[in-house]
């Protein structure tokens, strides 16, 4: 099975080997695909500010946590905040840190430079 790493912004360039998604609805509507395409997500990366009048990454938060309480298949095995929103991480980390299944490995920063 194919593991898939998803990177939710509207601005930064996508790193190699993740699907860019720039919409909260776009990452919702790309792990329902996923799901039935029965694929594991491996890594999502969350940005907070997408884009004036847009939900933010912790409306996906709030998603994902709402969403995995009946369904625990929805949460990736890694989850990144690469905003530079300091509160917005701040927040997405609280909720995260307090809801997400103890097998979810959580960053609260982005994910290490490979170069």
């Amino acid at each position: 099975m194919t593991m898939i790493n998803l990177f939710l912004d509207d601005i930064r360039n996508c790193p190699d080997n993740f699907i860019l998604v720039k919409t909260v609805s776009q990452l919702i509507y790309k792990l329902d695909e996923l799901k039935e395409l029965d694929q594991e997500v491996n890594i999502i990366s969350l940005d907070h500010d997408l884009g004036e009048n847009e939900p933010t990454g912790y409306d996906f938060v709030k998603y994902l946590i709402e969403s995995g309480n009946y369904d625990p298949s929805v949460y990736p095995k890694q989850i990144f905040l690469h905003t530079a929103n300091g509160v917005g991480r701040d927040n997405m980390f609280k909720l995260l840190e307090r809801y997400k299944p103890e097998w979810v490995k959580l960053h609260r920063g982005p994910m290490p430079n490979n170069d």
